[in-house]
């Protein structure tokens, strides 16, 4: 809604009967309906770049609408009001209610976006001493806007070398962790193996005691069959004497009867022992087998223990370059005069 008054300089979208009292006559003659337009739509219509010029001196904003200025202003995109070199105001000092805002709180306003307030520029006629109208032109910082950029990138650089810090000291301890962790592991994993080399030289022991017994009882079966031999001999000459000796025939009968049971008996040791020989071999080979399966897992838990302090050295390395880049930012800033 625009209210049109008999004082020209007073035609805004406010109603301006605050100023009734500095114009005792003003008169609203009437009201339209305007189709309006956000300063920011107009500012990107007009500077379209984004990298604006400012040194050619053409990016001039005038803010001629009294009582607005503030709210304007703060619709208005930082990146967009800082493509203009100069911002020129003319407020009122009359509270006209709203969102009406004194022209100091403008200028602060403006100061936080990087302006800084230029002495009063030499003007004619009344209203250069007209309290009610005050004027104020401002000139972009390009240096404290500079300073300001290079401090974000300052605190970035600080805040991205306190979460490496931060990711370091936790790679750290995970690796702390994880090599207490191998270490125990290891530990463990030698115990075993030295509790398995113990079992196995416990098994080739016996192994090597079996072989001395099924040795001997080897020995024992030939010196059997020797007997057995000579019996047959003897129970040859017994039967060509069988008539002669009836009573010597019956005992060689009955002794070879007893070397045949004693044969028996050796047969059933040499299969018992056959058995226990297979056993042992089977249990030799499965433990031979585990102790190798150890021995790999004990290689695979070193290769993961090298790739952890390897990437332990990665993330030194990145802290020291994060660290050499903060410093050189600093001294640049240092060695800077403007700053």
């Amino acid at each position: 809604m625009w209210h049109r008054h008999n004082v020209r300089r007073l035609n805004s979208p406010h109603a301006m009967e605050a100023f009734r009292t500095v114009y005792p006559r003003l008169t609203e003659l009437c009201r339209l309906q305007q189709e309006g337009v956000s300063l920011a739509q107009l500012a990107s219509e007009v500077l379209p770049g984004a990298d604006i010029d400012r040194a050619s001196g053409t990016n001039v904003l005038v803010l001629d609408v009294p009582g607005q200025e503030t709210a304007l202003l703060s619709a208005l995109p930082k990146d967009v009001l800082c493509r203009f070199r100069c911002i020129a105001i003319r407020a009122t000092a009359v509270p006209l209610g709203g969102d009406w805002a004194p022209l100091e709180e403008t200028v602060e306003l403006l100061g936080a976006a990087f302006f800084k307030l230029l002495p009063a520029l030499a003007t004619t006629g009344d209203e250069s001493a007209d309290e009610i109208w005050p004027v104020a032109v401002l000139q972009f910082d390009e240096d404290a806007f500079s300073r300001s950029r290079l401090q974000e990138q300052c605190r970035a650089l600080e805040t991205a070398l306190a979460q490496a810090r931060a990711l370091l000291s936790d790679s750290e301890r995970t690796a702390a962790s994880k090599a207490r962790e191998f270490a125990a592991e290891l530990q463990d994993m030698e115990r075993q193996r030295d509790e398995q080399s113990r079992l196995v030289a416990d098994m080739r022991e016996q192994v090597t005691n079996m072989k001395l017994a099924m040795a001997s009882a080897e020995t024992r079966a030939a010196m059997q069959k020797s007997d057995i031999d000579a019996l047959r001999k003897a129970q040859l000459v017994a039967e060509s004497l069988a008539k002669e000796c009836s009573v010597q025939l019956k005992t060689i009968t009955q002794d070879r009867d007893a070397h045949a049971n004693r044969a028996a008996q050796l047969q059933v040791l040499n299969d018992e022992l056959a058995k226990r020989k297979a056993a042992a071999e089977q249990r030799l080979k499965e433990l031979v087998e585990e102790l190798s399966d150890r021995e790999s897992r004990l290689g695979e838990l070193g290769n993961e223990l090298s790739e952890s302090s390897a990437r332990f050295q990665i993330l030194q390395n990145e802290l020291l370059r994060a660290e050499g880049q903060l410093d050189l930012v600093k001294e640049l800033l240092l060695r800077d005069p403007s700053l």
